[in-house]
């Protein structure tokens, strides 16, 4: 059985793959290469325990989300990138509990990131980290 943590990331994974267009993968801080479409990348990120009580412990996690397009054309390039993004912003804010899997979810601004990537086509990238939050209840700060 999966721990909560998991099942909050795979709830969160399964939502962005459910976007059609861009690839999403899990896991990849420095992808090969950006398809034509775009790329998500939804990587674990780190995580802190906020509450403890005599069984439980509410533990915050801080995944991130690479968004990353590419295009030849500067404006075209930064209209996929703002599309993609309001995409997923109305994606968590259609359900942000994730079907009750994630509690207090959060996310935030995308911090410009350059990558050692080439796009699929060899197009210049645009590519941006958001972190994300939420916090799960376990009774293990390791689930």
């Amino acid at each position: 059985m999966p721990s909560p943590r998991e099942t909050a990331l795979a709830a969160i994974f399964a939502a962005l793959g459910g976007l059609g267009g861009p690839a999403v993968d899990r896991d990849v801080t420095d992808p090969l290469t950006i398809p034509a479409g775009g790329l998500i990348a939804l990587n674990d990120g780190d995580g802190e325990v906020t509450k403890r009580g005599s069984r439980l412990a509410a533990c915050v996690q801080h995944p991130e989300l690479l968004v990353a397009v590419a295009g030849l054309d500067p404006a075209a390039r930064a209209a996929a990138y703002d599309a993609l993004l309001i995409r997923i912003d109305t994606l968590f804010q259609t359900d942000p509990s994730f079907g009750g899997r994630v509690r207090e979810f959060e996310w935030s601004p995308p911090k410009a990131v350059a990558l050692a990537t080439a796009s699929a086509a060899g197009l210049p990238i645009k590519a941006g980290l958001l972190t994300l939050g939420f916090t799960t209840v376990s009774t293990s700060p390791l689930q």
